[in-house]
């Protein structure tokens, strides 16, 4: 049978083309609410974290703003370490609820401490918290998923806040989203049509994600959600640390899914590539545009920009965790005691 999160993660790609729509649609006022910033502070939880990860990545490489993505949950830890850092200070969030508490904390301790912050927000629930107390909020509900894990949502998200970081930096990015997007139901049908017999002719793997750069926290992502919906141990390292030690515990067993980044690193990753394969492993290599004889797996698309490649990847192991969870009779739609959101 197939479960929600099926559709939700095999079909994704609708609802990121209604947030490109949704985001273009709020251009002038996204431009406006930048204006005079110097400081830009991505903060997240969880999944909206990772998401902020990448994007922050995506802000260093295409505008002039100093740039910084913290944890929601460090922030109201750690109170004094955050409260004379920042001026002209714009808070940007991509919160699927607008209601997890460690989130709200810290947008109560940044208001405090900065009185003439702004805050931008993406959120889905179409009434919420977060969004009365930002300066620009915009709602994308269309994305919200029936099942528990965050699929589609933090694909959405991702999309939105790239295709925000398009429009204040005037890059090619939101344009390459909407190409990607056009061929998308391509790419997912090779997806879905490698992974699952990937997972169904692998003996309980280990499973590695590797990756660098933009794309590397939307790769860690990609690791959390096999944790979550499968609840299948995995590990994630920055492409070339794994170098550093862990590659010994790669084996036969092992899957080693290595996210490509920008051309001139091919080499790098490809000598990283053939010390895990001396390990006996699988190597698995994503976001290239052409087949590599070095993998014994790959993932091709076209030369999109590295923020594209990104959710690219994501949604290539959110195809895994859907089978492995599938195969290891565990309902993908509801795994474990997992909540949408913490409030408490």
């Amino acid at each position: 049978m197939n479960y929600e999160s099926f559709n939700e993660i095999h079909y994704s790609y609708r609802e990121m083309k209604l947030t490109v729509e949704a985001i273009k649609g709020n251009k002038e006022k996204i431009e406006s609410v930048f204006e005079g910033i110097k400081d830009v502070v991505l903060l997240g939880c969880g999944s909206s974290y990772w998401a902020s990860l990448s994007v922050a990545r995506s802000f260093a490489a295409h505008t002039n703003y100093r740039v910084h993505v913290l944890k929601a949950a460090e922030v109201v830890m750690a109170e004094k370490e955050y409260v004379k850092n920042y001026e002209n200070l714009l808070v940007l969030i991509p919160s699927r609820s607008g209601e997890s508490k460690e989130l709200l904390e810290a947008v109560e301790m940044f208001k405090t401490a900065y009185p003439d912050m702004k805050l931008v927000t993406v959120t889905e629930f179409e009434e919420n918290t977060l969004k009365n107390k930002s300066d620009l909020n915009i709602s994308i509900p269309f994305v919200e998923e029936i099942s528990i894990c965050q699929t589609r949502s933090f694909n959405c998200l991702y999309t939105a806040l790239m295709c925000i970081v398009s429009i204040i930096s005037n890059s090619n990015v939101l344009q390459h989203f909407e190409n990607y997007l056009m061929q998308a139901p391509k790419y997912y049908e090779e997806m879905d049509r490698k992974i699952s017999h990937l997972v169904f002719e692998s003996e309980n793997p280990n499973i590695v994600v590797l990756s660098s750069g933009i794309q590397y926290g939307a790769a860690i992502e990609g690791a959390y959600i096999i944790m979550e919906m499968a609840q299948y141990r995995t590990n994630y390292f920055q492409t070339l640390e794994y170098r550093h030690g862990p590659v010994v515990t790669a084996d036969q067993n092992t899957l080693a899914f290595m996210i490509a980044t920008k051309p001139e690193n091919l080499e790098r990753e490809l000598q990283m590539g053939k010390e895990i394969t001396q390990q006996k492993a699988k190597l698995i290599l994503c976001g290239c545009t052409t087949e590599l004889d070095e993998a014994d797996l790959n993932f091709t698309i076209d030369p999109f920009c590295e923020e594209v490649r990104g959710v690219y990847a994501t949604s290539i192991l959110q195809h895994l965790a859907y089978y492995l969870a599938l195969k290891l009779k565990r309902n993908p739609d509801k795994p474990g005691d997992l909540v949408k959101y913490i409030t408490y």
